[in-house]
């Protein structure tokens, strides 16, 4: 394909392509050209993704994807069809509506086919997925927004899964992890001799309260010798 300076890019394979470097040298490549073209020009690069209204669209046959005026279905399988269609209904729009008019239609497909193996992906990860795959997807999809792709949705949903992926890391820290048991086995220490304690306390309480009931009893029955004394015959 040509750039907008008018040189040649020769992409063969977006398997080829290191999605950390090449979209984004394409990406910086527009971004350091643009601030040089006539905003007139500039409007004039956006591509069509299609005819259509997103909202017109009501079910699978009747999703097409157009670049610069052509559809590209056929390059596309009907999973990843019927994937991409999910995708742009939940956004309202064609997510490629505004790639670049220098991107040809097959480095568009290879685009959309990445985007979509990497919502496959993040719906797959798991907690202890690699905090380095979660960068890699976001890379490529900051290579794909930089070119127009609407992809900031994704890398929202990415950049939130990361967040709670480095909390789960910092908790499962080893020296974190240590120091927590250490605090736990003095907790129990201090409840060992809290309980000890207490059983001290509960036993003591015991022999207070019989104590007090034969004080209770010693009372109760020096009054009736007392009034019996009282009461006696002279």
């Amino acid at each position: 394909m040509q750039d907008i300076f008018g040189e040649t890019i020769q992409i063969n394979n977006l398997k080829d392509l290191d999605t950390t470097t090449s979209f984004g040298n394409a990406a910086n490549q527009y971004e350091n050209g643009r601030k040089n073209l006539d905003s007139d020009v500039l409007c004039g690069l956006i591509l069509t993704g299609s005819i259509a209204n997103i909202k017109e669209v009501n079910n699978i046959s009747s999703f097409t994807i157009l670049v610069n005026g052509k559809t590209i279905d056929s390059q596309f399988s009907d999973y990843q069809r019927v994937k991409y269609n999910d995708l742009c209904c939940s956004q309202n729009s064609f997510l490629h509506d505004n790639l670049r008019k220098n991107i040809n239609s097959k480095l568009a497909a290879e685009i959309i086919a990445e985007t979509i193996n990497i919502v496959d992906a993040i719906r797959a990860c798991e907690l202890l997925t690699p905090l380095a795959d979660f960068e890699d997807w976001d890379n490529t999809l900051k290579g794909f927004e930089l070119l127009g792709m609407n992809v900031q949705f994704l890398r929202a949903r990415v950049a939130r899964l990361m967040s709670i992926a480095m909390e789960a890391a910092a908790v499962k820290d080893p020296q974190r992890k240590s120091k927590v048991r250490l605090e736990q086995a003095h907790a129990e220490e201090e409840m060992d001799f809290l309980k000890l304690k207490l059983s001290k306390l509960k036993k003591t309480k015991e022999r207070l309260d019989d104590e007090i009931e034969s004080l209770k009893v010693n009372v109760v029955r020096h009054e009736i010798v007392f009034q019996e004394v009282v009461n006696a015959p002279w």
